[in-house]
Order: C-alpha cells, then structure tokens, then sequence
C-alpha cells in the first residue's frame, strides 16, 4: 500500500512510502512518468515503526529519511541517492539508549539537515547539522548540561545561512532565542 508521496523540486521523480503490515514501511523512487520503482532505504529484520520523516534535497538528489534502521527504538537519520544505493548515516554514532528526534529540517537549499539528539548526554536533545551527502554532524548550541534541553521549536531561515531555536542554556527552564550560522 502506498501510504504517502513526494514529488522531487525538479518535477522528475517521485518518492513514495509503502507500507506492509503496521510494523514495516520501505521508501521507493519512481519517475513520474511511471517505469520501475527504485527501493531506497535498506530493509533489515528490525521492526520498524512506518515513519513519514523522509524530505527530498533541494537539489533532487538525495532522500533524507527517519527510521529505526538498525535497532529497534533507536531513531536516526539517513541520506541515499534518490537513484538508490547505499544509505549514510547523517547522525553521529549512537548508543542504544541514544536516538535521533524525527522533528529535522532541511536547509531550503537542501544541502544541509538541521536535527535533534541526545547523542551527547541522556535526557538532552542538543542541535546538530550535516550535510546531506554525509561528511559528519556538527553541533550547533552551546554545551548544555543534564538540566537543559534545545526544544522541538527550531528553524532554518530561509536563505539557509542562519539556525534559530529556542533553548534553556543560561537557566534552566528559561528558555531564550538563539540564532547560529
């Protein structure tokens, strides 16, 4: 079953999310002229749940996408040709009780992925980026400690050259704006 679809910036591909049972979801690329679909995320014997959290880059190239694709609860993030091929890792290594928040963001140029994780201190989701062709996440906030927390609130501006969110870094529980480039 075809459960959603995307159509890639350059009107050429389509990207569409098929469901099997309601623990497994694979995402494929078609032409939108039709022809053979193409799978783009690697099917494990890990149950995953069917996430929707796939963006096409600007540039239609690449799919970013969301899943548990190695173990079961722990959430990341991936890059694959939109062509196919293997996938890349966008986050950092994760533990098993580490996960990615599936809430990222896309540079509107789609170079660049802006995302959540507690990759660095259980309970606190920090700020990260990558480059959606791979090259290692890079994080964005100021160290935070076990009592702080960058929220789900964040945006990239829409020249792609700046990264707002809110945080409690100076006081807990006070959260502030903070903008990075």
């Amino acid at each position: 079953d075809v459960a959603d679809f995307k159509i890639s910036p350059d009107g050429q591909t389509v990207v569409y999310r098929s469901t099997h049972g309601s623990a497994v979801s694979d995402l494929y690329a078609v032409s939108i002229n039709a022809g053979p679909s193409t799978p783009l995320n690697v099917t494990s014997a890990v149950a995953r749940a069917p996430e929707s959290n796939y963006e096409i880059s600007g540039d239609s190239q690449r799919v970013i996408y969301y899943t548990q694709q190695d173990a079961v609860g722990k959430y990341e993030l991936f890059s694959v040709p939109i062509t196919g091929g293997e996938p890349l890792r966008l986050n950092p290594e994760l533990t098993d009780s580490q996960t990615v928040r599936g809430d990222f963001r896309m540079a509107a140029d789609g170079r660049r992925v802006v995302f959540r994780t507690n990759h660095e201190l259980q309970g606190v989701d920090q700020l990260y980026q990558s480059h959606v062709a791979g090259g290692g996440a890079v994080r964005l906030n100021q160290p935070l400690d076990s009592t702080q927390d960058v929220l789900v609130f964040f945006q990239v501006s829409p020249d792609g050259s700046r990264v707002l969110y809110r945080a409690d870094e100076h006081l807990d529980e006070v959260y502030n704006l903070f903008s990075v480039s």
